[in-house]
């Protein structure tokens, strides 16, 4: 059972399988990522899994249909976490998460924005300017998880042991708990 009431995940994250492919690593980024958010959630509510987050940790090739376990994880989900990168910006999949979500979530009470916070977020695993950005992703500042420091930077993304790492998730737990409590 969700934190929400009327779903069973509080958070879909949404990502291309490419940026959790790590060479000479236990984990992916990915796997850090979704590990970490859910800990400092945790420790933010004061109980392990209080917050249900759901993310496909299997890997899809080009000939499986769109998985129904990841199109009922996203109807049951309150909130959509975009890992935004090149890998997702080319991912069919990725383009059907997120217009998925985005069609349901504006079906659903309170629609498509909670106040003035939108229902799906996005991190950037690399500096893609806004012009570059789905129309489901624009009118929001998105979280930079990148180490860009020009405008023109591309960058990579965050090493999740860095300081700056843990900075960005904590804004990015943050902006999910008052998201939440909305």
């Amino acid at each position: 059972m969700a934190l929400i009431p009327g779903y069973e995940y509080d958070i879909f994250i949404s990502y291309a399988h490419v940026d959790n492919a790590d060479i000479g690593k236990a984990e992916g980024w990915i796997e850090q990522f979704y590990k970490n958010l859910n800990l400092m959630l945790a420790k933010r509510f004061g109980r392990l899994d209080m917050v249900k987050i759901w993310w496909d940790a299997k890997k899809l090739d080009g000939s499986v249909l769109f998985d129904q376990s990841i199109e009922q994880g996203i109807k049951k989900s309150a909130i959509m976490i975009c890992l935004y990168s090149p890998g997702y910006r080319q991912s069919d999949y990725c383009k059907k998460e997120l217009d998925l979500f985005n069609r349901k979530a504006q079906l659903e009470k309170p629609g498509i924005k909670v106040h003035d916070r939108s229902r799906i977020i996005n991190v950037l695993l690399n500096n893609i300017p806004f012009s570059d950005w789905p129309p489901e992703l624009s009118g929001t500042t998105g979280f930079p998880f990148h180490d860009a420091k020009e405008a023109d930077d591309f960058g990579d993304p965050l090493d999740a042991s860095s300081p700056e790492f843990r900075s960005q998730l904590q804004n990015l737990r943050d902006a999910v708990v008052n998201l939440l409590n909305d």
